[in-house]
């Protein structure tokens, strides 16, 4: 089979699941196809990875976080999806990920670029390191430049699987402050199930320390974009002092062959959304996402009636943010 003219540039910080997400992605495009990025901060490894899919010179760049592991077939299928939408204007389109730390399928670490549009990237867009979100920031740049992105309906992969326990607790640090919208469920979530799966415990340890690191520091001299720490350097490199007393200790490094197709095609069949999430996803919606997962989310929790009164108050927000200089160019 002629594999997608893609070529995917998978962006790595040391992640357990490297080398497995290497082994998949080089079977679904062949290994040629694929190169591997470590710069640090992650808005470093950003531009590089657009770099590497220029020079790569493939229709499509699937830029791809080492923490995915990819179902078999999901390359061609997101290309195949990417490529029936019409026009040549469409920069970007995401894919869904069964996620294990959060306990839902969204969007993440999967992140379809339109090649020929990457060099446009390159000269205009601001890869600014201490913006909490940067490859959202460089989408909405190109959005602004006329460029349309996407939403992939299908689950491309794994997010967050069989990662290290030190990388569970950087990456439940990070949401603590990236995603605050999510951590009342995933809190009971991760306590529930913790019991019975180390991953969950640690973290929910990591949620329980940033919460107390929090309460004691005082956030509001910060600059907004400087909130959220995404850069791995900032944390430590062994967890033994957590993870010792709470009876844990860090895994072993993951093979290559590790985890086959067969065992990511089979996880995400059985994945299932925790109730926590499926309980509180109106209200989450409600609040946060895009315009049109607020808009339903607020159908869902407040009615039509109540759904047009906040859909107001959101327009009059962003308009007087606009008229004040305060949103972000």
């Amino acid at each position: 089979m002629t594999p997608p003219d893609c070529h995917v540039a998978i962006r790595a910080a040391g992640e357990r699941t490297e080398a497995a997400c290497i082994r998949l992605a080089a079977g679904e495009v062949g290994a040629d196809r694929v190169s591997v990025i470590r710069e640090v901060p992650f808005s470093a490894a950003l531009r590089r990875g657009f770099e590497a899919g220029v020079a790569a010179g493939r229709a499509w760049t699937l830029c791809l976080d080492a923490d995915v592991l990819l179902a078999p077939g999901a390359v061609a299928a997101l290309v195949a999806e990417a490529e029936a939408m019409a026009g040549g204007d469409l920069f970007e389109m995401d894919a869904r990920v069964a996620d294990k730390l959060l306990g839902q399928v969204r969007a993440a670490g999967v992140h379809l670029y339109r090649t020929a549009l990457l060099p446009e990237a390159l000269e205009h867009a601001v890869f600014d390191p201490k913006k909490r979100r940067p490859e959202t920031r460089v989408k909405k740049q190109m959005r602004a430049r006329g460029y349309r992105t996407a939403e992939a309906g299908l689950v491309a992969g794994l997010h967050d699987h069989e990662q290290y326990h030190r990388d569970i607790f950087r990456k439940v640090f990070t949401h603590a402050r990236k995603h605050e919208r999510f951590m009342d469920y995933a809190v009971r979530y991760w306590r529930r199930m913790g019991h019975g799966d180390a991953d969950l415990r640690v973290a929910y340890l990591s949620w329980c320390l940033s919460r107390a690191i929090n309460e004691h520091t005082d956030f509001t001299v910060l600059p907004e974009n400087e909130k959220v720490a995404i850069d791995l350097r900032a944390f430590p490199s062994t967890l033994d002092a957590i993870l010792l007393p709470a009876g844990l200790s860090e895994k072993a490094p993951l093979a290559g062959d590790g985890i086959t197709p067969d065992t990511v095609r089979r996880r995400i069949e059985a994945f299932e959304v925790a109730p926590e999430f499926r309980r509180d996803r109106p209200m989450i919606e409600a609040a946060g996402g895009n315009r049109r997962a607020r808009l339903r989310g607020q159908l869902r929790a407040l009615g039509p009636l109540g759904a047009l009164r906040a859909f107001g108050g959101d327009r009059l927000r962003a308009f007087g943010t606009r008229l004040s200089g305060r949103e972000e160019a």
